[in-house]
């Protein structure tokens, strides 16, 4: 399967989603609730779906109605775990754009990690291009960790260096 034909499966999409928040790194470190999140949606609900359609073509009526339990049961606390890192994460991309420091910071941050946005640009065409030979299991996490590192070196990383103003110097 390519990389493309794995972005195609739900699988795929969670897994890019989660490369992606954690790319940007707009969490701080507190992905406990964004795991949880991905663990909930990727068996209790993913998972039991497939079990739940293919137990119910097949005939297997008690399997089918576990699994529709199961998904039943496991709705709220997807939510509950989905929850708790959505507001912080949201809450972190609005304290990267509260003053005017933030134009020149995306410049600086864009002219010292070129090495890195180019690395982040050649994963994601790797992705792209990959054939079956060369796909790894954890690809559409990959991709979106690239994509997630380009935010990250471009707006969330904090710069250190002194931001030179000419309009200060006298």
């Amino acid at each position: 399967m390519t990389g493309k034909e794995s972005l195609g499966s739900i699988d795929g999409i969670v897994s890019l989603l989660v490369g992606f928040i954690e790319g940007t790194g707009l969490l701080h470190g507190d992905t406990a609730g964004l795991y949880e999140c991905e663990e909930t949606i990727r068996w209790d609900i993913i998972y039991n779906g497939w079990l739940l359609g293919n137990s119910s073509a097949s005939g297997d009526h008690w399997t089918a109605l576990y699994a529709f339990w199961d998904i039943f049961y496991n709705v709220h606390p997807m939510f509950m775990d989905c929850r708790g890192w959505i507001y912080p994460f949201g809450m972190n991309i609005a304290t990267k754009f509260d003053n005017l420091e933030d134009i020149r910071r995306i410049v600086v941050n864009i002219v010292n990690h070129v090495d890195e946005l180019t690395d982040s640009v050649l994963d994601m065409t790797d992705f792209f291009g990959l054939s079956d030979k060369g796909r790894m299991v954890d690809t559409p996490y990959r991709m979106g960790v690239a994509i997630g590192s380009l935010i990250f070196f471009t707006i969330t990383k904090e710069n250190s260096d002194p931001m030179y103003d000419p309009a200060y110097q006298y």
